[in-house]
């Protein structure tokens, strides 16, 4: 019994202690964005149709930190209406069968219009939950990602105002 007891206590500090973590900030010059997120991050780049884009995501127990920017040569997104570009996007992150937009809205951000949508996605019969912020910026489009299991949704709701507010275009 006394093991048993023992065993959770230590469990419970460690879930404590990784998401009282201290956030590390971190800095893209040629994506133009800094942000903070509680772990080391993985960085990896993808060239398609003269499309440059950058993936930096992270994780720790209970969510998933993922920023795209990807970048369109010759185009100033901050100029225009965007709102066919994201209409594909969305279409994009709804494309699993087992996808629900569960809400979608506009918001601002530093004088710049952005767009939140939250989906759910069946994997393996478990039900994740994610939020994603599109920004049209220059001639960047960022997808700015955070989610994770829905029973972690008390958890994944605690990060994500503290992820999306860590947000700088630089």
């Amino acid at each position: 019994m006394r093991i048993f007891f023992t065993t959770i206590l230590l469990c419970i500090s460690t879930i404590v202690s990784a998401q009282t973590k201290e956030w590390k900030t971190h800095k893209s010059d040629s994506c133009h964005i800094e942000f903070k997120v509680p772990n080391t991050l993985v960085k990896s780049r993808k060239d398609l149709n003269g499309i440059k884009s950058t993936l930096m995501e992270t994780k720790d127990l209970t969510c998933i930190y993922s920023i795209t920017a990807s970048k369109f040569k010759g185009y100033d997104f901050s100029k225009g209406n965007n709102n066919d570009y994201y209409q594909e996007l969305k279409k994009g992150s709804l494309i699993e069968r087992s996808s629900i937009l569960l809400d979608e809205h506009s918001l601002a951000y530093n004088r710049m219009l952005a767009k939140e949508i939250k989906f759910s996605i069946i994997i393996n019969k478990s039900e994740y939950i994610y939020y994603r912020r599109f920004f049209f910026r220059d001639n960047f489009i960022y997808q700015i990602t955070i989610g994770g299991m829905r029973r972690h949704i008390v958890d994944i709701e605690a990060n994500r105002e503290k992820f999306f507010n860590s947000i700088k275009f630089l």
